[in-house]
């Protein structure tokens, strides 16, 4: 039984087609990841879905109405896990027929990851999924929609299996693209051969003929030269009439120059001496004590709600005696709700105004980053919340510092930017502090991994993990439940 049907769908923006969609159905049961790069129109995709917009052609036909649990953008009063938990459970608290989320691991860390891999896999009813979670995306659908080049795909399995789909479809189209561009060349080649047959005809000796065989032999001649020409035009014409095989489009990786920009050289760019996060009056961690050395790249885990944030603003503000920053150090901070974004500046005056990095290299970095030559004078209010995402790292990774401090920074990426990122942060010559919840991103790019907890801040491999009882998370989701109603 179908719970969505739809025909003939189309929207514009900004003068510019967003998408067209000849035919989408989601029918009862069915457990959608919708994936695809920053800006494509995902989120108003779920906009149409759920009656919020209106699509500018075509109809939509829905039998169940969904529970819709939006992307969080605002995290600046309470932890960003616990507002996204909160929704959570306050939809699956509906048992609904249908459920859509927009990027829900985005926030969480992760026992709360695993949490909620758990939830829906449990829940029964149709699931449609926006994420770039390839963990989660694997543990819970069973089809994919792609959005890319204006138009929808749908592929039959998760994410691991669109991705072999995909490369198996790269694969066929680069060679008929190859037997494609075989066939042109042979009919140019074989239609070049003849018309310089043709050319290279030579004229009769007039002193070697009477005047009838020489009329005869400029008629033979001239009758050969037509059928060499002919016989050219028509392999021009078969090169022509072949069907034409589009190019594979390969995504190039970004490689942001990592040259230019400054190292420290063998200073100590950070060094803490028991210190005690808190939050007013109450108490988030232990003693937490480290030194961070440069050009290390170290990434901080643990808990929602210990202070890992907090811990990265008291840095920053390096007004507290247990803090000791080199006098060396140029911060650079992105943090997660991208404060220092001013959405009425162009993309170019956001990026330009804050690095003294040449303007060629500006424009190629911002490009590496998806953000063309004609998108530049467009201000970051007409972006996606990816794209801002995007753009306030652009702004931080160019500026002139030699500390890179941040804060989720892979939250609402798409997952060719990850990637990027993640190349760039393995070259960085500077040093790196982040806080990610992201199992992969840690992996493929800290050098060292500390946990923050209410015991303090450790080495990751000398915390001890322990796990709650089912009786203690249904109790601690009843808690946080009660808590965000108050």
């Amino acid at each position: 039984m179908f719970i969505m049907q739809a025909h003939d769908l189309s929207i514009t923006r900004q003068a510019q087609s967003l998408f067209t969609i000849d035919q989408l159905v989601i029918n009862a049961g069915d457990r959608i990841g919708l994936i695809g790069a920053n800006g494509v129109g995902k989120t108003t995709l779920i906009d149409l879905l759920t009656g919020k917009l209106m699509p500018d052609t075509g109809t939509i036909d829905v039998s169940v109405q969904p529970t819709f649990v939006a992307q969080l953008h605002d995290v600046s009063t309470q932890s960003g896990g616990e507002q996204v938990k909160a929704a959570i459970l306050a939809a699956l608290r509906e048992q609904p027929e249908w459920l859509i989320l927009d990027e829900p691991s985005a926030n969480l860390d992760i026992d709360n990851q695993a949490w909620l891999i758990q939830q829906l896999q449990r829940f029964n009813g149709t699931l449609l999924l926006i994420a770039h979670d390839r963990h989660l995306l694997n543990a819970v659908t069973d089809t994919t929609w792609e959005l890319a080049d204006q138009q929808l795909t749908t592929f039959a399995g998760n994410y691991d299996a669109f991705m072999i789909a995909k490369d198996a479809q790269q694969s066929h189209q680069q060679a008929a693209y190859q037997v494609y561009q075989q066939q042109k060349r042979k009919l140019a080649d074989a239609a070049r051969k003849r018309t310089e047959r043709a050319n290279r005809i030579a004229k009769p000796n007039p002193n070697k003929h009477s005047n009838n065989e020489l009329k005869d032999i400029k008629m033979q001649l001239k009758n050969n030269q037509g059928k060499m020409t002919k016989a050219a035009r028509v392999m021009n014409e078969r090169a022509d009439n072949l069907t034409a095989v589009a190019k594979p489009k390969t995504q190039a990786p970004m490689t942001l120059r990592a040259e230019q920009f400054v190292s420290l050289g063998r200073h100590t760019p950070i060094r803490v001496d028991h210190l005690k996060l808190s939050a007013g009056a109450k108490a988030l961690s232990g003693d937490v004590t480290f030194t961070i050395n440069a050009n290390e790249r170290v990434a901080i885990t643990g808990p929602n709600q210990v202070g890992k944030t907090t811990l990265l603003r008291v840095l920053l503000a390096n007004d507290a005696a247990a803090i000791h920053i080199n006098s060396q150090v140029r911060f650079g901070y992105f943090d997660q709700n991208m404060q220092h974004l001013d959405l009425n500046k162009t993309i170019w005056d956001t990026v330009n105004e804050t690095s003294q990095q040449e303007e060629s290299t500006l424009r190629t970095i911002l490009a590496e980053f998806g953000f063309t030559a004609t998108m530049l004078p467009h201000p970051a209010q007409a972006l996606s919340g990816g794209q801002r995402v995007k753009l306030a790292l652009v702004q931080v990774l160019v500026s002139e510092a030699n500390v890179l401090i941040l804060d989720e920074p892979t939250n609402y990426l798409d997952l060719p930017t990850m990637t990027a990122l993640e190349q760039f942060l393995s070259t960085y010559p500077g040093t790196v502090l982040f806080v990610s919840h992201d199992q992969e991103f840690v992996k493929h790019v800290a050098t060292r991994t500390l946990t923050l907890s209410k015991n303090g801040l450790h080495d990751l491999t000398q915390t001890k993990t322990t796990h709650k009882t089912s009786e203690e998370r249904a109790a601690a989701d009843e808690a946080l439940l009660n808590m965000f109603r108050a």
